[in-house]
């Protein structure tokens, strides 16, 4: 057994060279070698220890501010499952070694896994410390997961896996490297960056301090520059001539002589004015609360409450069925209704309300195109072809026939090509729009012509309500000529 133990401490500066551990390495963090009284072997410039049985021993840091964690890091040597207990003791400045004590057992358990390295988190043991005036011992005990834990004094050995004898159940599948103590300090190094910060863990400058800076004299080699907030200059002072600027403007020169504003610096303020006119009218305040409703038609009394006599059905309560009057006598039967014999489709009313049906083949159809035209249609043919297109297509409802355009050119018109039929004229739902053809051009349709040859309104927002003998139809809302238009068809 060792008579004397050595403990050594590492005041990490930079980022610990430990690159694979599961966090990243901080400047305010002290990496502790273990010492033990077992054998111990170098790995590398670190001190391990050939199994589960480790002491710590080192001194709290001068520039703690507080606690962050700590964590024991260590390898498996195989593939093994561990339970730990920690004891920690710990002196303070003219008090004994074992000032404060702590225990626990059986934490974990954690899994090990053969030469991967393994954080053990071990913060909950600690108390709170005293910057400077503490010394920390912490025994860490890594015990097999199927370990038999023995009271103090019994000497009898189990056997591990390798043959070793193993006391009180500790691992030999462990090897521990060391203890990562981390804490917050007044002064923090960002080893990414280098960058240096009081006051702050999150320094994005050189030097960035969180507080007031109390100095004697500030010395720079290069132009001295107030921002506020970070990137926006506010005032420079040259570092040659020392001419003092002021938002870009030189206030003072390199002889100290003021050479900005001519009124100077603001002074005190002065008294109190008169007071100023009164201000504009503010806005109108919110709406208040709506009125109580009007008195109900049943409430004849006006007393908002349903009486006796007021309940007229005997419902029970009084709504607006109380406020009918007495049924008056039934009126005469209706007319028996009228529907169109098969085969015909109703196109109006005469003038005693008795239905006109005309048969579906004696009627001439009439649509607009769905397509719209810029013009250039082809002449009497090509309209004709784009008419008879759209008649016969798929979802189209109208009637089987042949169809013209509504147009005329030098060749032809409306009164030379179409048949001047003495038949109704219907949309594709049958609507009638004329009597015959007289009444198709008397300049008066008994409906407009707003449908395609689906039912369906024609894209363009327009209705046709006039149709001239040999030229032109006539739209309400489009009183402007345009150059974009859809055709009217008719049955020929």
């Amino acid at each position: 057994m060792k008579t004397n133990r050595t403990f050594s401490t590492l005041l990490l500066a930079i980022a610990l060279s430990l690159s694979t551990l599961t966090t990243p390495a901080l400047a305010n963090e002290i990496w502790v070698v273990p010492a033990e009284e077992a054998q111990e072997k170098e790995v590398g410039n670190w001190a391990v220890t050939n199994k589960g049985d480790t002491h710590f021993s080192f001194a709290v840091p001068n520039d703690l501010k507080g606690f962050v964690g700590a964590k024991v890091v260590a390898i498996g040597k195989k593939d093994t499952e561990i339970t730990y207990d920690l004891l920690l003791s710990l002196s303070r400045d003219g008090f004994p070694r074992d000032a404060f004590k702590d225990a626990l057992e059986d934490q974990g358990p954690v899994m090990l896994f053969k030469n991967e390295l393994r954080e053990i988190d071990v913060s909950a043991i600690f108390p709170d410390l005293t910057p400077g005036m503490d010394y920390i011992t912490l025994h860490f005990l890594a015990r097999e997961q199927s370990g038999r834990r023995r009271d103090r004094g019994d000497d009898d050995d189990d056997d591990d896996d390798d043959g070793n004898r193993s006391r009180d159940g500790i691992s030999r599948d462990i090897q521990v490297i060391g203890l990562r103590f981390q804490y917050d300090a007044e002064v923090f190094l960002d080893t990414t960056t280098g960058n240096v910060g009081i006051g702050t863990t999150t320094p994005e400058s050189a030097l960035e301090v969180i507080g007031t800076v109390a100095a004697s004299a500030f010395a720079s080699t290069s132009p001295l520059i107030f921002e506020a907030p970070a990137g926006t200059e506010r005032m420079r002072i040259d570092d040659t001539d020392g001419i003092v600027s002021v938002g870009g403007n030189p206030v003072i020169d390199s002889s100290g002589q003021w050479v900005g504003d001519p009124t100077g610096l603001a002074g005190p303020p002065g008294l109190p004015g008169d007071p100023g006119a009164p201000g504009d009218p503010g806005a109108p305040g919110n709406p208040g609360q709506p009125g109580l409703d009007g008195l109900a038609c049943w409430d004849t009394n006006g007393n908002r409450v349903c009486d006796g006599g007021e309940d007229q059905d005997e419902s029970g309560g009084c709504d607006v069925l109380d406020c009918q009057g007495a049924q008056g006598p039934s009126g005469d039967p209706g007319l028996a209704g009228q529907t169109c014999p098969p085969g015909e489709a109703l196109i109006g009313f005469d003038a005693s309300s008795q239905i006109i049906c005309t048969p579906l083949s004696q009627r001439k159809s009439v649509f607009v195109t769905n397509a719209v035209f810029n013009g250039d249609l082809g002449g009497l043919i090509g309209a004709g072809d784009k008419c008879q297109t759209e008649a016969d297509g798929p979802f189209s409802i109208v009637q089987p026939g042949t169809y013209f355009a509504w147009v005329s050119t030098s060749s032809g018109s409306p009164s030379t090509r179409f048949t001047q039929a003495t038949i109704p004229y219907v949309l594709a739902d049958v609507t009638r729009i004329a009597a015959n053809w007289a009444d198709l051009i008397d300049g008066d349709l008994l409906a407009p012509i707003n449908q395609t040859a689906t039912g369906a309104p024609p894209p363009i927002r327009s209705t046709i309500f006039r149709t001239d003998l040999d030229k032109h139809t006539y739209r309400r809302d489009s009183p402007c000529p345009t150059h974009r238009f859809w055709l009217p068809f008719f049955m020929h």
